[in-house]
């Protein structure tokens, strides 16, 4: 059985909006400077630069999730280099649900303070795969794709009985 694979990048529109009106802004206000004429100040070739490497930044930032029969592996890079790992054996629940990314988790992203349901990696939308560890933490890996994970964890159940996933089937 192959492994579930899925790899999502920051996708709100505002986000890039921001990050391509910020400078044009202050070019327009460095253009209404009426000390504008001695040449470009390095305050707005610094501001100019800032939003340039954080629109970088965005573009490099993802999600990756695998899912296979040893367990699920998730990073959300740059922050994590490599994958971390869970064992099917860790966990005592996962489930795919509907989360609310704001009241829950304080917004997107990597969310590691520990809301009201525990910590969150998560690129943009509402849906995700809530895993319940054995030690009593949580963590909620986002999805674009909750139906194909539901699918695969399914199958996974079947193909390998064995296995003990404990999958909760349904929606939370």
């Amino acid at each position: 059985m192959q492994p579930f694979k899925e790899k999502q990048r920051f996708t709100q529109w505002w986000i890039w909006l921001i990050l391509v009106l910020a400078p044009v802004f202050t070019g327009i206000a460095y253009g209404l400077n009426p000390n504008a004429a001695s040449g470009v100040s390095s305050d707005i070739l610094g501001v100019f630069f800032l939003f340039l490497v954080l629109a970088l930044a965005f573009l490099g930032i993802h999600l990756e999730t695998h899912i296979d029969s040893s367990g699920i592996s998730a990073r959300l890079f740059p922050i994590h280099l490599r994958f971390k790992h869970y064992k099917w054996t860790e966990l005592e629940s996962i489930q795919v649900r509907k989360y609310k990314p704001i009241s829950e988790f304080g917004g997107w992203g990597y969310r590691s303070w520990g809301g009201k349901k525990g910590n969150a990696w998560n690129m943009s939308g509402n849906e995700g795969i809530q895993l319940k560890f054995k030690s009593g933490r949580e963590l909620l890996i986002g999805t674009q794709k909750p139906a194909e994970v539901q699918a695969y964890f399914e199958a996974l159940m079947q193909t390998f009985p064995n296995l003990n996933v404990p999958f909760v089937v349904g929606n939370g």
